[in-house]
């Protein structure tokens, strides 16, 4: 028996996990393998009409205009990404336009395919979540750190903080590591509540933090170490009240490197840090001749 190939066609087109359109060269709707897509407004056929009449999305509908004409204008096949949200969930299309030409080489029209990509992304963005943030604080991590200046603009003036906990041994030793794990978790909140526009925090490893400051000069960067000390001044755990050594370096134009800031005020930091366990061990023994 011969398969009805003609009768059956749009069949196939239906079973697709695609959407599947045609448009003329003004951009009208003048073919689509499902009546009644997601993202078009209910009750509403697209056929014979624009992008701007039958979308949910103003934003998506003038993404799709501007690259119909696009692939219109140059007579390339291009490949994007858009989004749309429906019924209050966020949806994403990756999306190919391919030009049709008549026997004279005219563009008449585009043919679109457009897949839900939605699971993709969204794993892709935890991946990229889990490999940017610190699992335990939720600031951002070392690795991110390293390339936080291939991806970010530096608006000078720039400080970079670096923090490190005063007592997470005491805490570890003394009460456990889920006890040391709040005490990180606390510092983190401190620190994250003291963050302007444009500042970017980390947890570096261990009990180290930094901190990256645009727009920032040596005033706003003592500022924020006096906020800092205070704020870790009022919390305590097991009480042992919180406080961190803190070391800056700071640029007024692109002279220093980051890495180079951050061995700068890595090395106050362990000055700061050198001096505190001094004092501390000064009282200790003060307090142990009053005994």
């Amino acid at each position: 028996m011969e398969f009805d190939f003609k009768n059956n066609f749009s069949r196939y087109l239906e079973a697709l996990d695609a959407d599947v359109f045609m448009k003329d060269a003004e951009g009208r709707y003048i073919f689509t393998n499902r009546p009644n897509p997601e993202w078009a407004k209910p009750g509403v056929s697209i056929i014979g009409k624009f992008d701007s009449d039958v979308q949910l999305d103003k934003n998506m509908a003038r993404q799709c205009r501007s690259e119909d004409l696009d692939v219109l204008a140059t007579g390339k096949k291009i490949k994007t990404q858009c989004s749309s949200v429906i019924d209050g969930h966020k949806v994403y299309y990756e999306i190919v336009k391919t030009p049709v030409y008549d026997d004279n080489g005219n563009i008449v029209g585009i043919t679109c395919i457009a897949s839900d990509v939605t699971e993709k992304v969204n794993l892709e963005q935890k991946l990229l979540h889990y490999y940017r943030r610190d699992a335990l604080t939720g600031l951002y991590n070392r690795n991110y750190l390293n390339k936080w200046q291939d991806s970010n603009t530096i608006e000078y003036p720039l400080a970079v903080l670096v923090l490190d906990c005063n007592h997470l041994k005491h805490i570890n030793d003394n009460y456990g590591h889920k006890a040391g794990d709040e005490l990180l978790g606390m510092v983190a909140a401190a620190i994250e509540a003291n963050l302007g526009k444009g500042d970017f925090a980390f947890r570096v490893g261990g009990d180290e933090f930094a901190i990256i400051c645009n727009k920032t000069d040596e005033a706003r960067a003592k500022k924020l170490v006096q906020k800092l000390h205070f704020e870790l001044s009022g919390l305590y755990l097991h009480g042992v009240m919180l406080s961190a050594s803190i070391g800056y370096a700071c640029v007024k134009d692109n002279s220093k490197e980051i890495p180079q800031m951050y061995k700068e005020a890595d090395h106050m930091m362990y000055e700061h840090k050198r001096k505190y366990h001094e004092i501390c061990a000064k009282q200790k023994a003060v307090e142990a001749e009053s005994r």
